[in-house]
C-alpha cells in the first residue's frame, strides 16, 4: 500500500522489517521518481539498491539508472563504462545526449556510435572536426546535411574526388559539377550529370561551355520558351 501511494521512505522501512526481498524493486521505483525531479544523487543511491544480481530486467533498469546518474553527478568514466556494458541502444542515446550537453564530445560520440546512432555520432565528430571518424561512418549516414558538411570540408582541403562523392550523396548537383569543371578536368562527366538531373542551372552551365544549342534545348524542355527564343 505504501509503495502504491508512493510513500517510498515508509515503504522501504516496512520492507526492511517485513519483506526484505521487495527492497530492490521499491528502491528502483523510488529512484525513477527522484531522477524525474532532478534528485540525481539520491536517485543514484537507490538505483544501486535496486540491483539484485539475479533479476535480469530489474538489474538492467537499475544499472541503466546508475549509468545516467553517474554521468549527471560528474563520474563520467563510471557512467560511460556502465552504459557501454548495457544492451540498451536507448540508454546509449540518452547518455550520449547528456554528455553532448556537458560538452564531453568524445564520450558522447562513442556512445552514439556504439548505439548505432550514426547520424548523431557523425554530427558530434564534425563539431570536433574529426573527419577520419566521419569518413568511417559515411556508409551508414542518411542525413544529407552531414554528407554536405563533409563534402564542403573535403572541397576546402582540395580532396575533390571525395568531395564529389559526398556532394552526390547530399544530392547537391551544383557541388558535384563544379569540381569536375574547375579541378578534375572532366567536363564530359559534368555534362552527363547536368543532362541526367533536373537542375535549373543547366542553361548557364552549357553557356559556360559555349554550347548554346544545348542551353536552348533545355530552356525549351523546361518550357521557358521566351528565354529560349531570346537566347536563340
Amino acid at each position: 500500500m505504501r509503495r502504491d501511494l508512493q510513500h517510498w521512505d515508509s515503504a522501504l522501512r516496512l520492507a526492511k522489517r517485513l519483506a526484505p526481498e521487495q527492497i530492490p524493486f521499491i528502491a528502483k521505483e523510488y529512484a525513477i521518481q527522484l531522477e524525474s525531479t532532478g534528485g540525481y544523487a539520491n536517485a543514484l543511491a537507490h538505483y544501486e539498491k535496486g540491483i539484485t544480481g539475479d533479476k535480469k530486467e530489474q538489474d538492467e533498469l537499475s544499472l541503466a539508472g546508475v549509468a545516467r546518474m553517474s554521468i549527471r553527478m560528474g563520474d563520467i568514466r563510471r557512467g560511460l563504462n556502465q552504459a557501454l556494458k548495457q544492451p540498451s541502444r536507448v540508454l546509449k542515446r540518452d547518455c550520449g545526449a547528456v554528455l553532448e550537453n556537458m560538452k564531453q564530445f568524445s564520450e558522447a560520440a562513442q556512445l552514439y556510435e556504439k548505439g548505432l546512432y550514426c547520424n548523431k555520432a557523425a554530427s558530434v565528430y564534425i563539431r570536433r572536426e574529426n573527419w577520419a571518424k566521419v569518413r568511417e561512418l559515411l556508409p551508414h549516414i542518411s542525413s544529407a546535411k552531414i554528407h554536405l558538411q563533409y563534402a564542403k570540408a573535403k572541397d576546402a582541403d582540395g580532396r575533390y574526388k571525395e568531395a564529389v562523392v559526398a556532394y552526390e550523396n547530399a544530392k547537391q548537383w551544383n557541388g558535384v559539377i563544379r569540381p569536375y569543371l574547375d579541378h578534375l578536368n572532366n567536363p564530359e562527366k559534368a555534362t552527363s550529370i547536368v543532362r541526367e538531373t533536373q537542375s535549373l542551372d543547366r542553361p548557364r552551365f552549357f553557356l559556360q561551355l559555349g554550347d548554346c544549342g544545348s542551353a536552348i534545348q533545355f530552356l525549351v524542355m523546361s518550357k521557358f520558351n521566351s528565354e529560349a527564343f531570346t537566347l536563340a
